[in-house]
């Protein structure tokens, strides 16, 4: 972790910011630093408004995929590289950590560089399906929602629900309770009311889950 350090990414921006990409890892001049974290205040670095009085811990990883990853969208990290993006998440209970809320609109595209929160508050966008997951209170826990997807590109991946940990029939329940706990992302800050609520920002805080 860089705490004292200076961040070599300023926060909501991309290592290119909209540049061309070079076509290899190699080539790209962030290489060094991926997987490593540094840890800003929990303030909007386009308004400079403070949301909490907490530290967020951001994690430089690149999007190793074909496709644009958008923010708020939960990110799958590769399992033996921590600097890796190598999807978003699409299928109940499966985990993550959410790319920068703040970065642009645009999303980041192949290649880049760029921020997701390991730790701390972050917005995160819940399913743009009706489900029961959708239905949020504060301090649930927070885990990734299926979506109709196979490979998660396309900026309605990467989505949020509460984790179900119900268990009605022992021989199916129990492995899905077992992966919401082992993937649990972390838990509510803000509600979404009834299941009607899609496609909205949750507050997470992100890290505050049994399984990280």
């Amino acid at each position: 972790m860089s705490r004292d350090e200076a961040p070599q990414l300023a926060r909501g921006t991309t290592w290119y910011k909209g540049d061309a990409v070079p076509a290899t890892l190699a080539e790209r001049g962030y290489q060094n630093l991926l997987g490593k974290t540094w840890v800003f205040e929990d303030v909007s670095p386009t308004t400079g408004v403070a949301r909490t009085n907490r530290y967020v811990t951001l994690r430089l990883v690149y999007n190793s995929t074909t496709w644009t990853i958008y923010p708020k969208q939960l990110c799958q990290i590769d399992q033996n590289d921590p600097g890796k993006v190598i999807g978003t998440v699409i299928a109940t209970n499966d985990g993550g950590l959410p790319a920068d809320e703040y970065l642009p609109a645009a999303g980041v595209p192949a290649g880049d560089a760029f921020y997701v929160v390991e730790r701390g508050p972050a917005m995160i966008r819940n399913s743009v399906a009706e489900i029961a997951e959708n239905i949020i209170a504060v301090n649930d826990w927070i885990v990734g929602a299926t979506i109709d997807a196979t490979s998660g590109a396309g900026d309605t991946t990467g989505r949020i629900g509460k984790a179900a940990f119900a268990i009605t029939s022992q021989a199916t329940d129990l492995a899905t309770v077992l992966k919401g706990i082992q993937n649990c992302v972390g838990k509510a800050m803000s509600a979404a009311v009834t299941s009607g609520v899609t496609d909205t920002d949750v507050l997470v805080d992100v890290g505050a889950g049994v399984g990280l």
